[in-house]
């Protein structure tokens, strides 16, 4: 049976070790996505729960990888299972710029063997990669929310203030 590879990018606007400490927060208190949602057209969708299970982080060399396996909750022999790794590093740009680059490589194979296959081809590969799209956005936008949370910076004053005030 073949395996179908899938990778996914996305950039942050920060530094390499921030990137780590929000995404081993997240991890570790399961704050992580848990029910995937694709659309597939005009009221219609495809819903799942997941389990997702995150092997421990190694950072070095200027680099996090970290090992990530997600799986269907409910009839598991239905739906594709992903093994793959989650990459962060910093991109070589310009000194004012911070760039990190997260990437999602993984692998999967359709379920229900030669059948499986078949469905593959005829639309399920969509599907599968949809899915594992879904999964990476929403991971991803956890982890701009919460550097974003995290940045102290100047904001005007919610009233007017007076010399009186």
């Amino acid at each position: 049976m073949m395996k179908h590879t899938i990778e996914l990018e996305a950039k942050l606007s920060a530094r390499l070790e921030q990137v780590c400490d929000v995404l081993a927060r997240r991890t570790t208190r399961g704050d992580h996505p848990r029910h995937l949602h694709v659309e597939l057209g005009p009221r219609r969708a495809v819903q799942q729960q997941i389990d997702v299970v995150f092997g421990p982080a190694e950072v070095r060399d200027g680099s996090m990888t970290q090992s990530v396996h997600i799986e269907a909750v409910d009839h598991r022999r239905l739906f594709p299972m992903l093994d793959g790794e989650l990459f962060a590093f910093e991109m070589d740009v310009p000194e004012d710029t911070l760039v990190c680059l997260v990437c999602l490589t993984g692998r999967y194979q359709p379920p229900m063997g030669p059948a499986g296959a078949i469905g593959h081809r005829l639309g399920g590969r969509r599907l599968a990669e949809a899915s594992i799209r879904a999964f990476f956005d929403e991971l991803v936008g956890g982890i701009t929310a919460e550097l974003e949370s995290m940045q102290v910076g100047w904001k005007p004053a919610s009233t007017a203030w007076t010399l009186r005030d």
